[in-house]
């Protein structure tokens, strides 16, 4: 529930700062952006452990993706706290949210290396990972790892089983 409330006002407060007129995006593209630039570029680390509670809200597209991303870990990760428990699961938090990030620089920071079209570089070096997306596969993975033969509903429409590979 806490992971979910701060997803709503991390990601909901720049449109509602900037309906009352403040300017907040250096701030929160210092805080939130986790792409080659900002993280690798401007030292800042912050968005590594902080990307997956922000998504920018500037379209109708944005709103409806970050609907699904908050109904997609809503649905997973309230079991994983429970079975964790709450100090650990905010430590399995930090550690997969630093973990899939940093993964994700590395393979963009890798990208750039071998394919190093000037234009690939540069859409590569502002390419962001935001969202809970890392946090939701991660438990679905984990879910299907430990349960393969229970089926699993997918958006609430379409059920599939979870097993992914023959056993």
């Amino acid at each position: 529930r806490l992971l979910a409330s701060l997803y709503g006002v991390c990601s909901g407060s720049p449109l509602l700062l900037s309906v009352l007129g403040l300017r907040t995006e250096e701030a929160f593209i210092k805080l939130f952006y986790c792409c080659q630039a900002n993280v690798l570029g401007r030292r800042n680390l912050a968005p590594v452990l902080l990307s997956t509670l922000f998504r920018p809200l500037s379209s109708g597209q944005d709103a409806l993706m970050a609907l699904t991303e908050l109904q997609v870990a809503v649905s997973f990760l309230p079991l994983r706290e429970f079975e964790l428990g709450s100090f650990r699961f905010l430590c399995w938090l930090v550690a997969n949210s630093a973990g899939s990030n940093g993964i994700f620089l590395l393979l963009l920071k890798l990208s750039s290396r071998l394919f190093p079209n000037r234009n690939n570089c540069d859409q590569l070096e502002l390419t962001c990972s935001q969202g809970p997306w890392s946090l939701a596969m991660i438990c679905l993975t984990l879910q299907a790892l430990e349960h393969p033969e229970s089926p699993a509903t997918l958006m609430g429409f379409v059920e599939m089983k979870q097993k992914w590979y023959p056993l």
